[in-house]
């Protein structure tokens, strides 16, 4: 799963024609395409819902200073899946025959509940997550899992920091005009 959009700023395009040099061109484009990439990064591991050193720590920069390109995103289906939500759908085994699910001790109206092979969106059974010692735990074909709502971090944060992205280029605008002035009167 791959979550892509796109940040434009028409400033970033009248700078880069601006510059004729193409390495000087390739120098202060990519500078500038890194601060505001970590900007947009330091933005939207802010923003993640729920922060765990996990799924911050799989967001991540990667500049390409040759094509002018800037990507900030997730590595892992985690961050991915925050950002979008998922859909309900069906967990199956990978390997063995059958799911370990640790459910709550409480669990069921009687104490005992019995199912049909899968957890149904509005069962008894309630998940806790990982396994903890002395925890009960059933085996199922199958578990129903009713989706996630989306909590985006990536959008909102690119969003946000369009005022510092023009600025940005803007400020390097100006140190390009100022190295132009400076150079037309020696």
């Amino acid at each position: 799963m791959t979550i892509q959009f796109s940040v434009e700023t028409p400033g970033l395009a009248r700078l880069a024609s601006a510059i004729e040099d193409e390495s000087q061109r390739r120098t202060v484009i990519g500078n500038l395409l890194d601060r505001v990439a970590r900007e947009v990064h330091a933005r939207a591991v802010r923003l993640i819902h729920k922060r765990t050193a996990h799924t911050a720590g799989t967001v991540i920069v990667q500049v390409n200073r040759t094509a002018l390109s800037a990507w900030v995103g997730p590595t892992s289906l985690v961050g991915a899946i925050l950002e979008l939500g998922s859909a309900p759908h069906e967990i199956l085994p990978k390997a063995a025959s059958a799911l370990m699910v640790p459910v709550h001790p409480n669990a069921g109206a009687s104490g005992s509940p019995t199912f049909g092979g899968s957890i149904g969106p509005r069962g008894t059974m309630r998940l806790t997550g990982g396994f903890k010692f002395g925890q009960q735990f059933q085996f199922f074909r199958s578990v129903h899992h009713p989706g996630t709502n989306p909590y985006p971090y990536l959008r909102p944060a690119a969003e946000s920091a369009m005022p510092f992205i023009d600025e940005s280029v803007a400020m390097a605008g100006r140190q390009i005009i100022d190295k132009m002035m400076g150079s037309v009167g020696a």
